[in-house]
């Protein structure tokens, strides 16, 4: 979730007001840049969106997967791997 906060703020960092530091943007590109930002935010809110309805625990996660029909054996073997040996992909 946090990440998905940080990544919704690059995305509204690029709306043209924030974008002055790099120069002046075209009038042109104007409603197409806002255009981008709001699909970009709508994308990631969405992702939220799921995201909350998953919850923070893996394994329910996991079982919420299976109950869908996907396939989560290789999901599984991932985490055990990240669980028991990939040190920098664990949470601190």
């Amino acid at each position: 979730m946090t990440d998905l906060a940080f990544v919704d703020i690059a995305i509204e960092e690029l709306r043209p007001s924030y974008m002055s530091g790099c120069g002046a943007v075209p009038e042109d590109a104007v409603g197409e840049l806002n255009g981008v930002v709001h699909e970009l935010r709508t994308l990631v809110g969405a992702w939220n969106v799921i995201s909350a309805r998953m919850g923070t625990n893996l394994e329910s996660r996991l079982r919420k997967l299976e109950e869908t029909g996907n396939d989560v054996g290789l999901l599984q073997c991932i985490e055990k791997l990240v669980a028991h040996g990939l040190v920098e992909f664990r949470r601190a």
